[in-house]
């Protein structure tokens, strides 16, 4: 499970085998409000998570993610 639970998805195969994401009105909207409100947003794409400031959670996630096999790591973009 990943993304909240939007997606399952087969490491070993590289395939999404069920998933039910926003579409991408919905999620640029989210942003933009999320934005307008001074919140910061992280956003997953199929091979790289994006995020707006480095905080001391996603400092963490990152480690965590760097520990992990290199087949299963998704890049972070700033």
């Amino acid at each position: 499970m990943c993304c909240n639970g939007t997606y399952v998805y087969d490491f070993k195969n590289e395939k999404v085998l069920s998933g039910n994401p926003l579409s991408a009105e919905i999620a640029s909207k989210l942003v933009n409000d999320a934005q307008a409100q001074g919140i910061h947003t992280a956003v997953y794409f199929e091979d790289a998570m994006t995020y707006e400031s480095l905080n001391i959670h996603f400092t963490k996630f990152q480690k965590w993610v760097e520990s992990c096999a290199p087949e299963v790591r998704r890049m972070f973009i700033r």
